[in-house]
């Protein structure tokens, strides 16, 4: 009887653990995905930041008023962010990260570093949301949306 018992046990100790840790491997590799997109525009890489675009896409700027929908809009977005300034930095602070299936979070603050090439240093700080999917094991970005934190908060 101890013995069906201490087997049950591992059964039901194995199967509980089994998927933490699959949503560990995911949020892990969120995670990285994340610091590939903040490598890429930091290195004003379209080629790098647009393979981690999903084809649907739809960002919500800081700026803008609408948002912009798709990927070959996105990448041209990019393009004239990337050509019109000297640098580019996106620091993301203390994100959170969350996956649900196919789907993954990452929430929190970023800040924002850009020198235009005929002007000033500007910082931009945001509140963030990015939603992700994750398509033939891969973590694309799906959803953006800034949202400019006042000046003193």
């Amino acid at each position: 009887m101890n013995t069906k018992k201490a087997g049950l046990v591992i059964g039901l100790v194995a199967l509980l653990w089994t998927p933490t840790v699959a949503l560990s491997d995911d949020v892990d590799d969120l995670k990285a995905a994340l610091t590939q997109v903040t490598d890429a525009i930091a290195k004003k890489d379209l080629a790098a930041f647009s393979s981690l675009l999903d084809d649907n896409i739809v960002m919500f700027g800081t700026d803008a008023p609408f948002p912009v929908v798709g990927k070959a809009a996105f990448r041209q977005a990019a393009q004239g962010l990337f050509s019109n300034n000297e640098t580019v930095q996106e620091t993301d602070l203390n994100p959170q990260f969350r996956v649900s299936g196919n789907t993954g979070f990452v929430w929190g603050h970023s800040m924002f570093t850009i020198k235009p090439k005929d002007g000033p240093l500007r910082t931009t700080f945001t509140r963030t949301t990015i939603a992700w999917v994750k398509t033939d094991g891969k973590w694309l970005v799906s959803l953006v949306h800034f949202s400019r934190i006042p000046s003193g908060n």
